[in-house]
Formats: structure tokens, C-alpha cells, sequence
């Protein structure tokens, strides 16, 4: 019908919690981290303010990790870990009452060898057994190497990706789809950073390209999560950075993404909905001298294709965030950021709402 507001109202709370622990033993030749994070949404939707609660969400995950480094010989660091994830996920109303939950336990390895001064090669597997979608392994590797000009690093990177569809994708009762398939991808991208303005500053590019299939998607014409069965991205990526002046950073960047459905069928090589192709960043941070620190980022996106918005595309934006902070004392530290201090009006998906201007302040305290 016509666009009107409603009377409707939704609640929405979240909890995090983390703790770690870092350990240094044999003399420092193995440094071991331990943590675990519990994070905890809880969302209600009504039909009228301060009415009942018509229908709702509960979200938990505990994760478990352990990280450890040990420097086998001068050239050589190992590192290893183990991951424990156990999201789980609760959905009532409408007659229904349902949970549901997964486990992860991934394991991984890394060997990272620096065969002389101004080389790095780095290379791993990593394993990840899923409660419902069995295991997989992955691969990658990097390799970091500098010229004999000390100004210039050539790197290239290779990686592997897997991921599983979330509780929600799967089980919810309005657009979850039990039938969904883990996400596999493979990247490749290559790149240069050059050292510019006698060490105040660098330049670096980078080319892409990656690889997906089954990528998950939410469907519009069927309001449903789906698989699309190959996907491919791929393009450049330019960053400048400054520091003409003490105390004063600048940085620039530019991403060129273009992003094609490979699928046989109609929809064969058209861009995939809700990616901006150009975007543009303006970082700037200026630390003074009696110990306040300001900064700025302008971030500025191009247009998006999304099939289900007028015209067939979402339109682009600009958005500047300020931020700042100070001392006070040695264990305190006063800070604040205002986001979209333009109060821009813009969507990232057809339909749904962005905030507008916002303004957060805090303290940090060291103990």
C-alpha cells in the first residue's frame, strides 16, 4: 500500500564480554595468547509501543582461542592455534518456538621464513570441522620482498576461504532456507609499496581477484537467502600516505571493485546488487602538543545496482565522521566521535534505513 508510518516498535540489546590471557615461557621463545568472547543479541519486535511482544530473537556466541608463536631458529617463526565457535539461536512468535546452534573447531598452522633481510614468505593450512557441514581445509600464502633500493616492496598473496551460512540464514522462519551451501573461495592479488617524500610518505597499489562459489545472497524476488553458484570479483586498489609535518597523518584511497553474477543463466556477468564499484577515502589525524588528538574521515561511494529499487540502482554517498580524544591523567583518556555529521539520508540495500548524524563520547581507563 502507500508509505505510511507505522505504529510498530522493535527493541534491540547486546552484551559483549572478553577476556585474554598472554604468556611468555621458555625463555621467550614461545608466546602464547588465550582468550574467549561471549557476545549475546536480543531483539523484540511489537505492533504498538510498549505493547506485547509479538515475536522475537535470541542470539549467543562463546568462542574459545589459542594462539601460539614459537621462534624455531633465527629465520623461522611457527605459529598455531586453536578456534572453538558455538553460536546459537532462538526464534518465537506466531506460534513458534525454536533454537537451534552449531559448533567450529578449527585448527591451523603457519610457518613464516624471512630467507634474507628484506624477504618474507609466509604459508599455512588451517582446518575447520562444522557440527552440520563436516570439515574442510584451507590453504594460503604470502610472500613480502624488498628491492635493493630500500624504497620499494613487491608482495604477492594466495588464499582459500570457506564459510558456512549463519543460524539465521539457515533456520530463520521468515527468509532463512535450510537448504543453503557453504561459501568456498579462492584469491589471488599482487601489489607494490613505494617509500615517497624522503620517508614521510608511501604509495601502494594493489590488483585483485577472487573467486567464489555458492556465494550466499538474499534474494528479493523470493525473500529467501540463496547460493549463487559462481561469483567473481576483481580489481585495484590505490592508498597514499602522508605525514608532511610532525604529528600530522594524511591518507588517501581509491578501490575500483567490480563485482559479476558467473552463473550460467539470465543473469550470466551482471553486476551483483548492493556493491559500489568506485569508492574514496580521505583520512586525516592530527596529534597537538599538549596531548589532544583530532582526526576526520571523508568517505565517498558510487552508485549500486540493486534489482528491486527504482530505476534498478541505489544511489551513492558521502559521509564525514570527526572524532577526538585526551588524556586525563595517566590511566584516563576522554574521547568522542560524531558520525555523518552531514546527516546524510542514503541506503546501502533499497528499503532499508542507514542512521543519520550520531554522536558518541566515552572514557578509557588503564588499570
Amino acid at each position: 500500500g502507500t508509505p505510511a508510518d507505522s505504529p510498530d516498535e522493535s527493541r534491540f540489546r547486546q552484551a559483549r564480554g572478553y577476556a585474554g590471557l598472554n604468556v611468555s615461557s621458555f625463555g621467550g621463545a614461545l608466546t602464547s595468547r588465550v582468550s574467549l568472547t561471549y557476545l549475546a543479541n536480543r531483539r523484540d519486535y511489537s505492533s504498538a509501543p510498549d505493547g506485547a511482544v509479538d515475536f522475537g530473537y535470541r542470539g549467543t556466541g562463546w568462542r574459545f582461542d589459542y594462539q601460539g608463536k614459537l621462534a624455531a631458529t633465527e629465520p623461522l617463526d611457527l605459529l598455531f592455534g586453536y578456534t572453538h565457535d558455538a553460536p546459537s539461536y532462538r526464534f518465537f512468535g506466531f506460534g513458534s518456538n525454536e533454537d537451534h546452534d552449531a559448533d567450529t573447531d578449527s585448527v591451523y598452522g603457519m610457518a613464516v621464513l624471512r630467507p634474507f633481510a628484506r624477504a618474507t614468505l609466509t604459508g599455512g593450512v588451517r582446518h575447520d570441522e562444522h557440527s552440520q557441514f563436516g570439515g574442510v581445509t584451507t590453504f594460503g600464502a604470502n610472500a613480502n620482498i624488498g628491492l635493493p633500493d630500500e624504497k620499494t616492496r613487491l608482495r604477492a598473496s594466495f588464499g582459500q576461504g570457506f564459510r558456512t551460512p549463519s543460524l539465521y540464514q539457515l533456520y530463520d522462519a521468515f527468509s532463512g532456507n535450510r537448504a543453503l551451501l557453504p561459501e568456498r573461495s579462492e584469491s589471488f592479488d599482487v601489489g607494490v609499496d613505494r617509500t615517497i617524500a624522503e620517508g614521510r610518505g608511501q604509495v601502494s597499489l594493489t590488483l585483485f581477484n577472487r573467486n567464489t562459489r555458492n556465494q550466499i545472497d538474499y534474494s528479493p524476488v523470493t525473500f529467501t537467502y540463496g547460493n549463487i553458484a559462481r561469483t567473481r570479483a576483481r580489481g585495484a586498489e590505490i592508498e597514499v600516505t602522508l605525514s608532511p609535518i610532525d604529528g600530522f597523518d594524511l591518507g588517501l584511497a581509491y578501490s575500483l571493485v567490480d563485482t559479476r553474477n558467473r552463473a550460467p543463466g539470465a543473469a550470466f556477468n551482471r553486476h551483483l546488487a548492493r556493491r559500489p564499484v568506485h569508492g574514496f577515502t580521505v583520512l586525516m589525524d592530527q596529534a597537538w602538543s599538549f596531548g589532544l588528538a583530532t582526526g576526520a574521515t571523508l568517505r565517498l561511494a558510487s552508485d549500486s545496482v540493486d534489482p528491486t529499487a527504482p530505476g534498478g540502482e541505489i544511489d551513492g554517498y558521502v559521509l564525514l565522521d570527526l572524532r577526538a580524544s585526551i588524556p586525563l591523567g595517566d590511566r584516563f583518556e576522554l574521547y568522542g566521535r560524531v558520525e555523518n555529521v552531514f546527516n546524510a539520508v542514503y541506503e546501502t540495500a533499497y528499503g532499508y534505513s542507514t542512521y543519520g548524524r550520531a554522536a558518541y563520547a566515552g572514557v578509557r581507563v588503564k588499570l
